[in-house]
């Protein structure tokens, strides 16, 4: 592992200069705080803010560069407004990052910096990543992936750097907790962020993922529960129409 960290502190050194696509979670910090070390000002980190991204991974996102004395560039991401996306079609990820990464280029451009770079690792090789497709295209960097980091690898090089996000849960956008052509909006997405706000919130305090499992599908089947219960109301009304329980006592 030792030797792949120094293959991709050489190969950022390579660039020059980069602009990272930051989210907060396990790779893109780890990637953000490899590439900051090596490149020192050279490198910026830029964050998506959107209505797919919750609000409180923002909020460590900009307390982890403010710590760690890294220059956060935030851009709106307006994903709704992309043509086809409320559509949910199943290259959604893909519009949604070539839309994200052409913002990420136009601010490297702006600052003089080289390269984009973005988080993923040789794990998403064997998945259905169609964002990948956008990074190819638009020429976006994906060094953990080019050094042959996996998610494994990445957490413990994490854990030996000392930041926090080493133990924190894998975190999805919002926008791909919906099925495929299930029409997204922002009512939906709120409703999304409700159900999931527990879940996430287990960000870098080490819990045991069977006790945590259980809990999140008592928080979502809690919330559930009470969303289907009738109001009293109803239920009076159920009881007194024809056909309806006879009254206790009577006969």
């Amino acid at each position: 592992m030792n030797e792949k960290l120094k293959q991709l502190q050489e190969y950022l050194l390579s660039q020059g200069s980069v602009a990272v696509a930051f989210s907060g979670g396990v790779d893109s910090t780890f990637l953000l705080k490899v590439a900051h070390d090596t490149l020192g000002d050279k490198c910026v980190a830029v964050t998506a803010s959107s209505c797919s991204f919750p609000e409180r991974e923002l909020k460590e996102a900009k307390a982890f560069c403010e710590r760690n004395g890294i220059r956060h560039v935030v851009v709106r991401s307006e994903e709704l407004e992309i043509e086809g996306f409320r559509h949910n079609p199943k290259n959604r990820c893909y519009l949604c990052k070539h839309e994200l990464f052409e913002k990420i280029w136009d601010i490297a451009r702006e600052l003089g910096l080289n390269a984009v770079a973005e988080g993923s690792n040789m794990d998403d090789n064997g998945d259905y990543r169609p964002g990948l497709v956008a990074v190819r295209e638009l020429g976006v960097l994906s060094p953990l992936r080019h050094v042959g980091l996996s998610k494994a690898e990445i957490r413990e090089l994490s854990r030996e750097l000392g930041l926090p996000t080493w133990n924190k849960q894998s975190f999805a956008c919002l926008a791909s907790r919906f099925v495929y052509g299930e029409t997204i909006n922002e009512e939906r997405l709120s409703i999304r962020a409700i159900t999931t706000t527990t879940g996430d919130c287990w960000s870098t305090t080490p819990k045991p993922s069977a006790f945590r499992s259980l809990f999140l599908k008592a928080r979502f089947l809690t919330w559930w529960i009470r969303w289907r219960k009738p109001p009293a109301s109803a239920a009076r009304l159920s009881h007194s129409a024809p056909g309806g329980p006879a009254p206790s006592g009577s006969g």
